[in-house]
């Protein structure tokens, strides 16, 4: 599982010190940052990408501010977790204009913004553990990830197999796998497995509690192996 953090900030050396901070957290290698200084970039990756996580600077010009800017442009339904970073503390509360899962000071201390991350990350996997919708050969199914075994991928037709059900959805792997919880991990380039029905792992395989067998790549077992068992320490 990956998420896709945004830090935005017109000084380039602010923005460069927090994603040092962030690749030396825990979390580092759940994490795709990407730095951007421009506000129109800004605009265009909120609207071309998924994004989770976005670190906002307030102070970015005289025309507008980060709150104003997420006021206009990102929507209160969207998936997009915000954590405001500031040099000035008058901002505490306007930032509830907006929803938001962090405000974090300049300078930036490390405990502050590990804290603000560990909360947007469980943010994330809580709405990814909500069921959602598809819409597969012209009806709208409802998916529970929890009730959803494994995912099989044939060039843009992905197979969900769910409950007592195989279902048949157009699109890509990677961008499904944006939609599930951690409990997801891809084991082959056209698979990928819920770890909470894994019974037995092997370098080649999966077997399912349901007797079911999903392939394993060469290239993705030590990956695999490390995530099932960091799932199984977590469940314990």
């Amino acid at each position: 599982m990956c998420y896709k953090v945004i830090v935005f900030d017109d000084e380039p050396l602010q923005a460069e010190s927090l994603v040092n901070k962030l690749r030396d957290s825990q979390y580092a290698q759940l994490l795709s940052i990407e730095i951007v200084s421009d506000i129109t970039r800004l605009k265009q990756v909120l609207i071309n990408q998924t994004v989770d996580i976005l670190f906002m600077d307030i102070n970015i010009g005289e025309e507008t501010s980060g709150i104003e800017f997420v006021q206009k442009f990102v929507s209160a339904q969207s998936s997009v977790h915000i954590i405001y970073v500031t040099g000035f503390d008058r901002y505490h509360s306007q930032v509830y204009r907006t929803p938001h899962v962090g405000f974090v000071m300049k300078p930036v201390k490390e405990a502050d913004l590990y804290e603000a991350l560990r909360v947007a990350l469980e943010a994330i996997e809580k709405t990814r553990e909500h069921p959602f919708l598809i819409k597969a050969k012209g009806r709208t199914k409802r998916i529970d990830p929890g009730i959803l075994r494994y995912v099989e991928s044939n060039r843009r037709i992905l197979r969900l197999y769910y409950g007592n059900e195989c279902i048949e959805y157009y699109d890509k792997l990677s961008e499904f796998m944006k939609r599930l919880p951690s409990c997801f991990v891809q084991c082959h380039k056209s698979y990928a497995v819920n770890m909470s029905f894994i019974d037995e792992l092997t370098r080649t395989s999966v077997l399912l509690t349901t007797g079911e067998q999903v392939p394993v790549s060469q290239t993705r077992s030590r990956d695999v192996v490390d995530a099932f068992e960091a799932f199984v320490g977590r469940s314990y």
